[in-house]
């Protein structure tokens, strides 16, 4: 399914290169919240290229020996199932080599990448993809369906936002501002990770996602358009400060300054909401005279994945939790209006799954 413009969707036959190293049969990938921005163009792409980057499948044929094995990640060989990290970082620069090739200057990423880049099949959306010989890979526990398999990327930012930006110590108080399937991942991160008393906010049109966010794990919810004041609400629910607040609100600016509101002296704003150029208004004393650090985070380190997979091989009580909608290939543009809530406003699954 290639993206040809904004709300121009196309199927299409691409012919594997079988001169080039490197192939993957795709069994399922999630969609996520990038995947829509770039659909309705409200983020801009370059088109036409194949989207999907929740990737997981069956190694066909193993790409050339890359840096990845050098990184120490799993060398693959055919017949293995695997899941990908969407970047594709050049694993040679500063940033690269001190673990957050994330960030790296020269990063490119599945799902992103035009067809008229050789070999073509560079995105998730597809009956097969390119294996590029700096990919990084995570083999899929056994008893780990391939559908459920994807809710790896948001369960693993969860995790690494969590811990390594929220810098998390057992018994301190947690805010998640958003429950999109981020902001449930951070809630059950917190809670496996020993958080003292964790509250979640989101809207009244998020009452499943918050029945979700209960179910993995949030002492409460604030329901922030039906209170009159959010801070009071939330330190309420609270019952003291937060130690942690994650923002994880796309395009809404309001809740960092929310979060700033509600931290204690010492705490930590995670900032994982894009909001596309939207300022906030920030009160800067308190910033300074709470002593408060605030900390942005882009996807996420490479353990959080391979944790995020054993966790969920260990624990289906996750993947119940998301309730992972499945849809064929051919209504991937279906399973993106539902993943923008577009669809039907009594239908606004938390995860999306594509099965080619």
């Amino acid at each position: 399914m290639v993206l040809d413009a904004p709300g121009v969707l196309r199927r299409t036959q691409v012919d594997r290169d079988l001169g080039v190293r490197g192939w993957l049969a795709v069994e399922a990938t999630g969609i996520c919240g990038s995947d829509v921005a770039w659909y309705d163009g409200s983020v801009e792409v370059t088109s036409p290229t194949i989207l999907g980057h929740e990737i997981v499948g069956t190694v066909l044929d193993p790409p050339d020996l890359g840096v990845s094995e050098a990184m120490t990640l799993a060398p693959v060989e055919a017949g293995d199932r695997v899941m990908l990290e969407e970047h594709l970082p050049c694993l040679r620069c500063t940033q690269c080599l001190q673990g957050r090739h994330r960030v790296c200057s020269r990063l490119r990423r599945y799902g992103a990448i035009a067809l008229d880049t050789s070999p073509g099949l560079w995105g998730g959306y597809a009956t097969h993809m390119h294996l590029a010989p700096n990919t990084l890979f995570h083999r899929v526990p056994a008893e780990l369906s391939s559908a459920d398999a994807t809710l790896a990327i948001p369960v693993s930012n969860g995790i690494d936002w969590v811990t390594r930006g929220g810098a998390l110590s057992p018994g301190e108080s947690v805010v998640v501002q958003g429950p999109g399937q981020h902001g449930l991942a951070c809630v059950a991160a917190a809670r496996r990770c020993g958080a003292g008393r964790v509250v979640l906010t989101g809207t009244s049109a998020d009452r499943d996602r918050l029945d979700a966010g209960h179910a993995l794990g949030a002492d409460e919810v604030v329901i922030v358009d039906q209170v009159t004041d959010v801070t009071e609400a939330v330190l309420d629910a609270l019952g003291t400060w937060a130690d942690i607040v994650v923002d994880a609100v796309p395009m809404n600016p309001e809740p960092i300054s929310i979060g700033i509101r509600v931290l204690a002296p010492g705490g930590r704003l995670v900032v994982a909401g894009a909001k596309r150029g939207r300022p906030a208004a920030v009160d800067t004393d308190i910033i300074f005279k709470r002593e408060l650090s605030i900390v942005g985070v882009a996807a996420r380190a490479s353990r959080a994945q391979a944790l995020a997979l054993q966790w969920l091989a260990e624990d289906p009580t996750l993947i119940t939790a998301f309730a992972p909608e499945r849809l064929p290939l051919d209504q991937v543009e279906l399973g993106l209006r539902l993943a923008a809530g577009a669809h039907a406003p009594d239908h606004y699954p938390v995860h999306v799954v594509v099965t080619p």
